[in-house]
């Protein structure tokens, strides 16, 4: 696989009740202390959990950019506004750097709704194995320099 910096990707998901009851389910967490994870926040709109928007961006990394085989290693985000019941999140991805001696990548991520507000900004570094495989291109070791033969088994180097 190759990477490059300034390499990018999306991958969105449209939130559901369904998925904000699920998300609660499984971690245990009932956001703004809801009874029921669909009923209208104080804000007047389903607030799910910050866990969701992070979930999309580790659908994209996973799926898209760098793909099947990623390791999360570190997240920093900063939520903006919330994500809220039907809203379609997009992540969208950036290579920013690339440590190959460790299999790094690290990679600008924001988020943004069905309206391109942006709802989530940071920073995502990962780990994936294509990233030490990909090799340094081969150097051109004659660049500039011109040889002739002298025909006693000699050679001449000119620039």
């Amino acid at each position: 696989m190759d990477f490059r910096i300034g390499q990018r990707a999306t991958f969105s998901k449209k939130l559901t009740p369904r998925d904000i009851r699920t998300l609660q389910e499984i971690s245990g967490h009932k956001h703004l202390d809801l009874p029921n994870p669909v009923t209208r926040s104080p804000f007047g709109m389903t607030l799910p959990h910050g866990a969701f928007t992070l979930g999309v961006i580790s659908a994209a990394l996973g799926t898209e950019l760098p793909g099947p085989g990623t390791v999360d290693m570190s997240h920093t985000i900063r939520f903006l506004s919330p994500a809220c019941d039907e809203d379609t999140v997009t992540a969208r991805l950036e290579i920013t750097a690339i440590q190959k001696d460790k299999g790094l990548i690290t990679l600008k991520v924001d988020c943004a709704n069905q309206h391109g507000e942006k709802i989530a900004e940071g920073e995502a570094t990962v780990f994936h194995e294509g990233v030490r495989e990909q090799q340094e291109p081969a150097r051109e070791w004659r660049a500039g320099l011109h040889g002739r033969h002298d025909g006693a088994g000699g050679l001449s180097i000119q620039p």
